[in-house]
């Protein structure tokens, strides 16, 4: 009989989808939330700024000589530290609210580029005066380097409050006033040593961002891979369609077969060894019909049989062996009550349902003992979505607190480790792996399901 090598395992599937298709997905999801969260006013709301200008007075409300003391300040503050600060005035057609006033700020220091590149030290203060030139509002908006190095998002509402609006707010408002004491409250605050603190936390967020993060990432990611090239990959063991068997293996019990085809435990091991337990005549099953749902009642106690044949069924099953796991859940189920005539109540059978996990634990033992496992599957996937799941929470923790320094650099080590985190837990998927022995039986379980289709 020819036998063929299959192309691809179903190992290297799971482990293609945990590796490849989980982090672009996550990838994906990452991008549209940072599209979502980016949106915002469009380009060119501002007229083009004027080289080695810092002043733009397009309200009207400031003499020259507070546009030329307030120049003073803002290059005074640029020669010093190299940060940049633009106050600019404009009027609006009617009141504005906080948001609105700090979403124009914004815009206005994007599309000017305002602030050196990298550092995001740059600052604008913006004065939107209504018609009326009485009424208006002022905002003071830094970028993240001059907020965290200079004046905090707290420390700007301050000054407006305490050192301009007392001026901007009366009935004859002195805007001169407010703006040169608002530059005159924050040019001492940008220090050479802050812009020196600034400095070296751009170098550590470039190594973070930079060398750090990929090469976490890379040594994350690829030591399950390479666990599993090494240790969680199935022997190759040859099959092909033609291949047919009329029996299962012998010593193999039907639980014991579904967790070997299946590679882990799941609900089907332990439905299959209720099954093989009433084709021995040991449970019994009995569909009950009702208006709108079927309920299949479970009898601890089978009942004798009613033929020969039934009686000859039942002998040729129990020719099969059972394991320390069927004898356990037979056990449990009599304990719970009831007989031959009394079927088990849904309470009895919730109770039993919490001996699943001993359950998979006898059979897993039970595989691992005939040679068919390398170790028990369960407590190798546990063990891998553990060191996935550490991953992962260490990479939330990197996120957000990058978001909230701010810090890109500990942004993308936390994008990374989240997706080294997830995709080991893809990769635990397919960590548990069956001996050569395992590959043989499995083979053979499928050639004996072939049959099975067949006939």
């Amino acid at each position: 009989m020819r036998l063929t090598l299959r192309s691809v395992n179903r190992g290297c599937a799971r482990v293609l989808v945990g590796c490849l298709v989980l982090p672009i997905v996550l990838l994906g999801i990452l991008g549209a939330l940072v599209a979502v969260l980016h949106v915002g006013p469009p380009a060119e709301v501002f007229p083009a700024p004027v080289t080695g200008q810092r002043v733009y007075d397009t309200a009207g409300i400031w003499s020259d000589a507070t546009g030329a003391q307030a120049e003073i300040i803002i290059r005074a503050i640029e020669d010093r530290t190299g940060a940049q600060v633009v106050a600019y005035s404009q009027g609006v057609p009617g009141p504005v609210d906080d948001a609105t006033i700090r979403a124009q700020a914004a815009a206005l220091g994007n599309q000017w580029r305002v602030g050196r590149a990298g550092f995001d030290d740059g600052e604008v203060v913006l004065f939107d005066i209504e018609p009326n030139r009485v009424h208006g509002r002022i905002a003071i908006v830094g970028g993240d380097g001059f907020r965290v190095a200079y004046v905090s998002d707290q420390t700007a509402q301050q000054i407006i409050d305490e050192r301009m609006l007392p001026w901007a707010a009366r009935p004859r408002p002195d805007y001169d006033t407010a703006l040169v004491q608002g530059l005159a409250f924050i040019n001492p605050m940008v220090t050479p040593e802050a812009a020196s603190r600034l400095q070296l936390a751009r170098q550590v967020n470039a190594v973070v961002g930079i060398v750090l993060a990929p090469v976490l990432f890379v040594l994350l990611l690829g030591w399950p891979l390479l666990q599993w090239l090494r240790f969680g990959r199935d022997p190759v063991y040859l099959d092909d369609a033609s291949i047919l068997l009329p029996a299962p293996p012998d010593g193999l019990t039907a639980a014991t077969g579904a967790l070997l085809y299946d590679g882990q435990f799941s609900r089907r091991v332990l439905t299959t060894a209720m099954l093989d337990l009433a084709s021995r005549g040991e449970l019994r099953f009995e569909q009950q019909k009702g208006l709108l749902s079927k309920k299949v009642l479970v009898f601890p106690d089978g009942l004798p049989a009613a033929t020969p044949e039934d009686e000859a069924r039942r002998r040729l099953n129990a020719r099969r062996p059972l394991s320390d796991a069927e004898t356990y859940a037979l056990g449990k189920l009599r304990a719970q009550g009831g007989s031959a005539d009394e079927a088990l109540s849904d309470a009895e059978l919730l109770a039993f349902g919490k001996e699943a996990s001993h359950f998979q634990e006898e059979i897993e033992a039970h595989a691992v003992a005939q040679a068919w496992f390398t170790a028990p599957p369960q407590k190798v996937m546990n063990r891998w979505l553990i060191q996935g799941a550490i991953v992962a929470v260490v990479a939330a923790i990197a996120f957000f607190a990058g978001l909230n320094v701010p810090m890109s650099g500990l942004v993308l080590l936390g994008v990374l480790l989240g997706i080294a985190g997830l995709a080991t837990c893809g990769i635990a998927l397919a960590m548990p792996a069956r001996t050569k022995d395992g590959a043989r039986v499995r083979a053979m379980l499928s050639a004996y399901r072939r049959t099975l289709q067949k006939t």
